[in-house]
């Protein structure tokens, strides 16, 4: 087994991102990843610096609700199957993403910032296989 970074956008399913648990098959996301140092890019546009009295030292200060909407706005390129109050789909547009929930804001920025490859329970057990037992300890 591999691990690989993504570099390309890549498409998830609704029912396939971590922690929906009743997520709608016909719905898809186009979600571009976030490396580090994007990530640290982005974050340091939406916080502020200020002078710290007590310590003498320059601090960034981050809300992380704006945080996470400023990484959700930047990893969540398109997507599918989302439609409007007249049934037509709707675009992928700042003003639409703000109407998506909390836990798919989660979801999609925690799969945009990781950036390894673990298929399933399987590819844990080879990646990390289990500890052999010493015979003494078995006894």
């Amino acid at each position: 087994m591999s691990i690989q970074a993504r570099r390309r956008p890549f498409v998830m399913r609704d029912v396939d991102l971590p922690g929906i648990a009743a997520g709608d098959p016909d719905v898809s996301y186009t979600i571009q990843p976030l490396p580090l140092g994007r990530q640290l890019t982005i974050r340091n546009a939406v916080s502020e610096k200020r002078f710290n009295p007590l310590t003498h030292q320059e601090e960034t200060i981050s809300d992380p609700f704006t945080v996470v909407n400023a990484l959700f706005q930047a990893a969540l390129q398109d997507w599918s199957g989302w439609v409007d109050d007249d049934g037509q789909p709707a675009p992928c547009t700042e003003e639409w993403k703000d109407a998506v929930d909390g836990d798919r804001r989660a979801a999609i920025v925690n799969v945009a910032t990781n950036n390894r490859v673990v298929p399933g329970l399987e590819g844990r057990a080879e990646s990390f296989p289990a500890a052999p037992v010493p015979a003494d300890v078995v006894g």
